[in-house]
């Protein structure tokens, strides 16, 4: 897990911007955004590493042959 940034940096990075402006913009909110992105994150990141072992056990039972195995002797 990794913090973008924290509750209050994100309030005064966006405190400026009139997308903001009409829904009383605060620390509080900002931390919920923050939460809610980290709980997202992680869900997608959880399913992509579930897919991909589940993708590599697949493989493991379909092994590709190289074909005949040759041996070389020296005389």
């Amino acid at each position: 897990m990794f913090q973008l940034m924290t509750p209050k940096q994100m309030f005064e990075h966006l405190r400026g911007y009139e997308e903001v402006s009409h829904i009383n913009w605060n620390e509080e909110k900002a931390a919920a955004i923050l939460e809610a992105w980290q709980r997202k994150y992680s869900e997608v990141r959880a399913n992509a590493l579930r897919n991909e072992r589940e993708i590599q056990q697949r493989g493991h039972g379909k092994r590709k042959e190289l074909g005949p195995k040759s041996s070389t002797t020296t005389s």
